[in-house]
């Protein structure tokens, strides 16, 4: 198969969309393996985006954003439940 965008293209439209949004993310590049309809597996190069403190609909406007934009079929949502924290290190005294 073709690769119609490049991966640096992709995650710079995305970033632009999550912006849109005021939407807090982080992107990771990653290897990513799927079955087509004749159980041919596809590799490809895939972005992940963990999104904090943002809304489900802010979430659903982004991929329906990013299903245009980028002209895909599907995106796969993965929900965990998990909770987060700020850290910051102490100024040491000399």
């Amino acid at each position: 198969r073709e690769k119609i965008i490049q991966i640096d293209e992709a995650r710079r439209i995305i970033n632009k969309i999550c912006a849109r949004y005021g939407a807090s993310y982080t992107a990771i590049e990653a290897q990513g393996g799927w079955y087509d309809e004749s159980k041919t597996l596809l590799e490809e190069e895939t972005l992940v985006y963990i999104f904090n403190y943002t809304s489900e609909s802010v979430v659903a406007a982004i991929m329906d954003d990013i299903l245009k934009e980028l002209n895909q079929n599907t995106i796969l949502l993965e929900r965990r439940d998990i909770s987060g924290t700020f850290y910051s290190r102490k100024p040491l005294k000399d």
